[in-house]
């Protein structure tokens, strides 16, 4: 591993992708399902790879291929020995939902004063957190760290690869059931993040408004957020489209307008406004910083189409928790008619069945003009609720709406990402 870090010192980066090699790379040859990566190794060279990191020997061509016991492992024991040599704080963000819209605000607010590392889009699983930390340089101030996980004991691997001094959990809701076994081990494995800064770190940033969190944290909380009794306090001033806030620090007092659909993200902005304040910045600087982020990632988007409707898309993923949350928002809102696109939500294992029907009831008990329901898990209750319409992907639902004119509707677009929901965007 020494010999390897110095080469690394030496190189250009690494990568795990063969197709983005760029002149002095490490290439790091990872297998997955349905992919051996060592296949691409004398590519990856022939195209002006330093290097290729290799497990499977009979790919080595030269000595510029290093065979190694496991590629993956070696990637986390480099970035977990990068990390150590490197001069910076790690600040670690986890929870169910809003965990990279937090993250993209923090950096939105953080960036304005200090130079970042941090998890690009979201690559924030035990290879793309490997990826981040070896990204960054000696020059980094600070390194933002995005940690995503369905199993119980992920969040703590990854923390042993980042080392975190600072943490913070959005929320602990239903999602990836099917990894996990049941909401109390989603609970338990969010909380591994807090468990290892309570070991090693050196404290927490915490919703004040989640008891449960708040008494996990304790004691090691520097500072909380939330809507009454917290250091950094948030109300709502408007949601329509987009939502609104005060938010008081001491003696300041902020106005906040935000460019996010959804009451839920008060949370994710006094997040952000609590790791600025944390991080000394001056009050309206952090809320110039939100003022100013415009969410591109079919994350909280709001938008209207040049057909007049004004559209909701929040399609990167779904969870019962954010489905129900985003619906509760979108039907509440003035105005018709009402469209509902929704995208079946996966990795729910036993509770899968239970979970859609939810989503299915609070429709039929509302009035909407047009519900679109996409994926097998909505689509085996379909005699149980055939008011509304069916399709097996969104490249069919797509098909329908092509030749469908809406105009002047209010849309909700939301599913898990393996509908790609997005896709139906131009057609509407």
């Amino acid at each position: 591993m020494k010999r390897l870090y110095e080469l690394f010192k030496k190189s250009a980066g690494v990568t795990t992708d063969s197709r983005a090699i760029t002149p002095g790379v490490i290439f790091f040859a990872l297998k997955g399902d349905r992919f051996n990566g060592n296949e691409f190794a004398a590519q990856a060279l022939n195209e002006g790879a330093a290097y290729s990191i290799i497990d499977e020997e009979q790919y080595a061509v030269d000595d510029r291929c290093i065979f190694v016991e496991n590629v993956l492992q070696t990637l986390s024991e480099l970035a977990a020995m990068h990390r150590k040599e490197l001069n910076c704080p790690v600040f670690a963000i986890t929870g169910t939902n809003g965990k990279t819209t937090t993250k993209e605000l923090i950096v939105q607010v953080l960036s304005t004063k200090i130079k970042l590392a941090y998890t690009k889009g979201n690559l924030n699983n035990h290879i793309g957190l490997p990826l981040t930390i070896l990204s960054a340089d000696q020059d980094t101030e600070l390194m933002i760290l995005e940690m995503g996980a369905n199993h119980l004991g992920e969040i703590d691997h990854l923390c042993k690869i980042a080392q975190p001094d600072y943490g913070l959990i959005t929320n602990t809701g239903k999602a990836h059931l099917e990894g996990f076994g049941s909401p109390d081990a989603i609970f338990q494995a969010k909380t591994e993040l807090y468990q290892h800064i309570q070991k090693f770190g050196k404290g927490l940033i915490v919703n004040a408004d989640d008891q449960k969190l708040m008494n996990a944290a304790n004691p090691n909380i520097l500072l909380t957020y939330g809507t009454e009794n917290a250091d950094v306090r948030g109300s709502i001033m408007s949601q329509i489209p987009c939502v609104s806030l005060q938010w008081k620090w001491r003696n300041a007092s902020e106005n906040q307008p935000t460019h996010l659909f959804g009451s839920y993200n008060v949370y994710n902005v006094l997040a952000a406004v609590a790791c600025g304040i944390f991080f000394h910045l001056e009050p309206k600087i952090i809320s110039k910083a939100i003022a100013e982020y415009i969410p591109k990632n079919n994350r909280s988007q709001f938008m209207e189409t040049p057909a007049g409707n004004k559209v909701v898309l929040d399609a990167y993923n779904a969870n019962p928790t954010s489905m129900n949350m985003v619906l509760d928002e979108f039907l509440a809102m003035p105005g018709t008619p009402k469209y509902v696109f929704l995208g079946s939500m996966l990795e729910l294992g036993k509770y899968s069945d239970d979970e859609h029907i939810a989503i299915l009831k609070k429709l039929s008990e509302n009035h909407v003009e047009y519900v679109a329901l996409v994926g097998n898990e909505f689509l085996k209750f379909q005699t149980l609720f055939p008011d509304f319409n069916y399709y097996a992907n969104s490249e069919i639902l797509n098909s329908f709406l092509i030749p469908k004119r809406i105009t002047g509707a209010h849309i909700i677009i939301k599913g898990s990402r393996a509908n790609a929901l997005e896709k139906i965007i131009d057609s509407l």
